[in-house]
C-alpha cells in the first residue's frame, strides 16, 4: 500500500470515528398496552401492588445493608491500614536500595562513556587526521559507548503502596448492597404479561437526531 492509499485509509477511519461520535443517541422505550378483561385490570393492580412492595422492600433492605457496610468498612479500614503501614516501611527500604543501585547505574555510564571518548581521541591521534569529525574509522569506540550503555538495565524504581481510602473501601460494600437488590422493573414486566397485558419495545432517538 503506498502513502496516498495509506493516508485515504486513515482518513476514511477518522471519518467513520467522527459519525459514530456524532451520530443519533437511541433509548429503548417500553409500550404497556393492558388487557381487555376486567380480571386482567384487577391482576394488573394487584402487580402493581407487588411492585411497590419489591420496591419498599428493596429500600429497607437497602438501609439495613448500607448500616452493616458502614461497621464493616471500619473493621476493613483497620486491616487495610496496618497492611499499608507494613508495604510503606518495605518500600522505604527498597527505595534506598533502588538509590544505591541507581548510583551506581549512573556511575558505570559515566566510565562507559570516558572509556569511549578515550578510545576516541587516541584512535585519532594514531590515524593523524586534522578533523577530529572526519576520523569516522574512531568513531566506532562512540558507537560502541551507545551500545554498551544501552545494554545497561536500568534499575526499576519501587512501586510505593497507597494508602487506603475509607470512601473507596465504602463504594465497594455499598456496591454489594446494590446488586443484591430485586429487580423490581423486570418482576412487574414479568406479572404484567401474566396478567394478559402486552410489552412492545421500541428504540427511539434522544440526541443528534437530525
Amino acid at each position: 500500500m503506498n502513502l496516498f492509499n495509506q493516508a485515504k485509509t486513515f482518513v476514511m477511519i477518522i471519518t467513520v470515528l467522527l459519525l459514530t461520535a456524532c451520530g443519533p443517541k437511541m433509548k429503548q422505550v417500553k409500550e404497556y398496552i393492558p388487557p381487555m378483561t376486567q380480571q386482567g385490570v384487577v391482576c394488573l393492580n394487584k402487580a402493581e401492588q407487588s411492585r411497590q412492595t419489591c420496591i419498599n422492600n428493596n429500600a429497607q433492605q437497602m438501609e439495613q445493608c448500607v448500616q452493616q457496610a458502614n461497621v464493616l468498612a471500619d473493621d476493613e479500614l483497620v486491616i487495610q491500614e496496618r497492611h499499608y503501614t507494613r508495604a510503606l516501611e518495605d518500600y522505604i527500604d527498597l527505595e534506598k536500595q533502588h538509590e544505591y543501585l541507581m548510583a551506581d547505574y549512573e556511575e558505570q555510564k559515566r566510565l562507559i562513556i570516558r572509556d569511549g571518548d578515550l578510545a576516541y581521541v587516541q584512535c585519532s591521534k594514531d590515524v593523524e587526521m586534522v578533523a577530529i569529525s572526519q576520523f569516522p574509522e574512531c568513531k566506532k569506540h562512540l558507537k560502541q559507548s551507545k551500545r554498551r550503555i544501552k545494554d545497561l538495565r536500568e534499575p526499576e524504581a519501587p512501586y510505593r503502596p497507597r494508602p487506603p481510602n475509607r470512601n473507596v473501601i465504602m463504594s465497594q460494600f455499598v456496591k454489594q448492597c446494590e446488586q443484591q437488590q430485586n429487580n423490581c422493573s423486570r418482576l412487574y414486566d414479568q406479572l404484567y404479561v401474566s396478567c394478559g397485558g402486552t410489552i412492545n419495545y421500541d428504540s427511539v432517538c434522544i440526541a443528534n437526531c437530525n
